[in-house]
């Protein structure tokens, strides 16, 4: 099978004679992945929950700093694309290596469609997160908007990935795309119940940021009209 990152926590224990000679040392390992990933996604939901509770007057800085939290504890790219009406567009595509700097920056040119065609991979998204364990060739062929997207997409070299849809208040605000890259560590079942409460803390923030916006324009229509 593929490699993937582990954790192991070491014991080291001198080995000595009765006369206190040295004669080695025992070497224990433990491993503790499905410990730290836990200990990961907590930190990351921690920091992801902090971003999302400023507030600022642009939801966008959140976003940002929710995406590049993700890279930082969790996953090799994470991406926020918001729809707006029928249209969308793309926020962030932060990345954890620098090598796929260029290619990420591409990519922002191909946003999640605000209404997927049938067979699109976002066709059909609802409130629950989605895992994508392995990533294959045939999930970028529904992802690709144009043969120049799909050869983006084979760069990144995905080895799993996560769709989690925003809705709030039956209004689907977008999707955060949270991925990994092959020979690392793969997106499991363990992983669904921290970002469903990412998805629905990302999409409570958008819903407020809207109501926040409606509510100035309201009074400041009220404030022209007034005599």
């Amino acid at each position: 099978g593929e490699a993937v990152d582990s954790y192991v926590d070491f014991i080291y224990q001198p080995i000595s004679a009765a006369n206190g000679e040295r004669l080695g040392v025992l070497v224990q390992g433990h491993e503790v992945t499905d410990q730290t990933r836990a200990n990961l996604r907590q930190q990351f939901l921690t920091r992801a929950g902090e971003a999302l509770a400023k507030q600022p007057d642009d939801i966008d800085i959140s976003l940002v700093e929710v995406a590049w939290s993700a890279v930082e504890t969790i996953a090799d790219f994470a991406v926020v694309d918001v729809f707006e009406e029928k249209s969308s567009r793309r926020i962030v595509l932060a990345h954890a290596n620098d090598k796929y700097r260029s290619t990420c920056a591409a990519l922002l040119a191909f946003p999640f469609p605000a209404m997927p065609p049938e067979g699109h991979i976002a066709y059909g998204l609802t409130d629950t997160p989605v895992l994508r364990a392995p990533f294959t060739r045939a999930m970028i062929e529904r992802t690709a908007q144009s043969p120049e997207h799909a050869a983006l997409l084979e760069r990144l070299d995905i080895g799993s990935a996560m769709h989690l849809p925003l809705f709030h208040r039956d209004r689907h605000y977008g999707v955060l795309t949270l991925a990994t890259v092959h020979n690392r560590r793969m997106f499991d079942e363990k992983d669904l119940p921290a970002m469903s409460e990412l998805g629905r803390m990302t999409a409570t923030a958008l819903d407020n940021e809207r109501l926040a916006r409606e509510r100035e324009e309201s009074l400041s229509l009220i404030h022209i009209s007034e005599p």
